[in-house]
């Protein structure tokens, strides 16, 4: 298609067949509103203190179908932030925007 059509056709074809998919991938902003939190903190952890993040569950609130996740991020044994959300992951990836904050400051 590159060769018959040019970049811009190449382009058009691959934005439409995987829209879905780039609508739904992560891309890194300022302020990490749109970008997967734990990934960016799990590799600036790797590559600043030589450990990985650790998630834990501090408290889990509220009825079957309305549950409440506080989630707390150790780095180095160090607790570095805390996340509240619906599901784990979403309190994981609260707690892991904050502790980016904080460690930017730094």
């Amino acid at each position: 298609m590159y060769l018959d059509g040019g970049l811009e056709a190449a382009t058009n074809f691959i934005a439409h067949c995987f829209e879905r998919t780039l609508r739904e991938f992560p891309v890194p902003n300022q302020d990490h509103s749109y970008f997967d939190c734990k990934t960016g903190l799990q590799e600036l952890c790797q590559k600043e203190f030589e450990t990985l993040p650790v998630y834990e569950l501090l408290q889990e609130s509220g009825p079957d179908h309305q549950k409440v996740f506080e989630i707390q991020l150790l780095i180095a044994g160090q607790v570095i932030s805390k996340g509240v959300g619906r599901t784990k992951k979403e309190a994981e990836q609260q707690a892991a925007k904050e502790a980016l904050k904080q460690l930017e400051r730094k």
